[in-house]
């Protein structure tokens, strides 16, 4: 065998070896991608167990007292991000329309999106959970949603 055939064989057998090792690679890529995904379905899996607890523990039903505690401590960071945002509305001179929820100036008259007319005795009030804190209510279960929720989590019917 010659000098040259010998480097062209080494090549192609590194070549190949090379093809294999990427194959290996991108099928490990692949797979790893798949777990991730799995993780992820999960993750959101006890995101829909706990905001189904905590329905239960905001619409007065019993529930366990190992979560207690923790929807406690979620309805009091809910009361404050409530605050925040009341804060934060001031500070950016806005409200929220009472028909549609969009942001608008406080000096507006009419909302931008919906054109509703802002009537002051048609604001939502303070203690006006449902408004206040981007919450939603099933029409079909009365289950209560993230007000970003487009189908209701428990029953599965459309909240918009």
């Amino acid at each position: 065998m010659s000098f040259i055939e010998s480097i062209g064989k080494k090549v192609g057998n590194a070549a190949h070896a090379a093809v294999k090792k990427s194959g290996e690679i991108v099928e490990a890529q692949k797979i790893s991608v798949s777990i991730k995904s799995e993780e992820d379905k999960i993750n959101n899996f006890y995101v829909q167990v706990g905001k189904l607890i905590y329905n239960e523990y905001y619409l007065g039903k019993e529930i366990d007292e190992s979560v207690k505690d923790i929807c406690n401590q979620l309805k009091e960071t809910e009361i404050k991000i409530k605050d925040l945002k009341t804060k934060l509305a001031e500070v950016k001179k806005i409200k929220r329309c009472a028909i549609c929820g969009k942001e608008i100036e406080k000096s507006k008259n009419f909302c931008t999106l919906c054109g509703s007319k802002q009537d002051i005795s048609l604001m939502p009030k303070d203690d006006d959970y449902s408004f206040n804190s981007d919450k939603i209510e099933c029409k079909n279960c009365s289950y209560i949603n993230d007000i970003k929720d487009e189908l209701c989590i428990k029953c599965g019917d459309g909240l918009k």
